[in-house]
């Protein structure tokens, strides 16, 4: 497959690639921010880490105690509160992820939300494509008015950034409730990245994609994103390639990332100067892994079988639920 090369439009191939997928790109069970992680259960409910560092998972739940057995993803937001998108399209808040509003935030539609600190989005049906909400804490969802002719593909959301990932590969970043280091505004603008992306991921002070020949690409604050591995000398830094040279997937997170290689290799990288290699540490008894999530407190990997894997206590741990280890699989894609 064709990237199209860098300053050029897409190919054909990217054309295609982005026609093809009915509910976005890089579409997973694996949500984004805050101490508490979440992810979609096997048997359609949620579940998100009861402290910090854990690989120790609690079912998420309504108000008064009902079960959401209903889940599409969910994304962990603040201390422990959590975003549920059900398999009707509905997206419910909740402070606490053990107490989810039972009144939608968002009625329908909605095929994606990420979340972090301050920013949110969700990606949500609109005729045969795709519109943008965002909002910043406890606020109320509103279009984003992204350039004209650009039809979003993804989202991705932290700190206090939010990105659209469109139909050609482009990427376009708004402010979303501050503290970051990216020189965006509330203006949603392109980023110039060298060649076009698949999917793509926002930490707090980094917007980092795989391009189409699997190549890792990132724009960043890079001395307020340490878990970089970089070369080059002030202010030119840029990403070490020959590190991870063939990548499936990437997730940014806060001082840390996730990069998961085109072996299905994963690995968890944290604080390290710029311009200085970060090979990471390996998620051991993780193969074939096809997701990477989490932010302040946690970082957990999904393999192809669902099982899941979290750094904990400086150590690798496979989640547990109710004292056994639990499954989780790929957000439902729903028509």
């Amino acid at each position: 497959m064709s990237d199209g090369g860098a300053g050029q439009g897409p190919t054909m191939d990217v054309a295609e690639y982005f026609a093809g997928l009915r509910c976005g790109a890089h579409y997973t069970a694996f949500g984004d921010g805050g101490w508490t992680f979440c992810l979609r259960l096997d048997n359609g409910g949620g579940a998100c880490t009861m402290a910090a560092g854990s690989e120790v998972f609690q079912r998420a739940t309504f108000q008064g105690g009902g079960a959401i057995d209903n889940v599409a993803q969910i994304s962990g937001i603040n201390d422990n509160g959590a975003l549920v998108v059900t398999t009707a399209g509905a997206l419910y808040y909740g402070a606490s992820y053990t107490a989810v509003g039972m009144t939608p935030l968002i009625a329908s539609g909605v095929v994606n939300v990420t979340a972090g600190r301050n920013a949110r989005a969700a990606l949500v049906r609109e005729g045969s494509g795709f519109r943008v909400l965002g909002w910043t804490g406890d606020g109320t969802p509103a279009a984003i008015a992204l350039p004209d002719a650009v039809r979003p593909m993804q989202v991705s959301a932290n700190y206090g950034v939010a990105c659209a990932l469109d139909d050609t590969g482009s990427v376009y970043c708004w402010e979303a409730g501050g503290n970051h280091d990216l020189g965006v505004t509330t203006t949603p603008s392109k980023m110039a990245f060298d060649k076009p992306l698949k999917m793509i991921s926002v930490g707090q002070n980094a917007v980092c994609g795989v391009s189409f020949s699997n190549t890792l690409e990132c724009k960043a604050g890079w001395y307020s994103s340490p878990w970089l591995p970089t070369e080059g000398t002030a202010p030119d830094f840029r990403v070490r390639q020959s590190t991870f040279p063939m990548v499936r997937s990437v997730h940014a997170g806060y001082h840390y990332g996730t990069v998961v290689r085109a072996d299905g290799e994963a690995f968890y990288l944290g604080d390290s100067p710029p311009g200085m290699d970060n090979p990471g540490m390996p998620f051991t008894g993780a193969t074939d892994v096809v997701a990477a999530g989490g932010d302040r407190g946690n970082a957990c990997v999904l393999t192809a079988t669902g099982s899941v894997f979290c750094q904990a206590g400086g150590s690798v741990k496979q989640a547990t639920l109710g004292g056994s280890p639990l499954k989780a699989v790929a957000a439902p894609c729903m028509p």
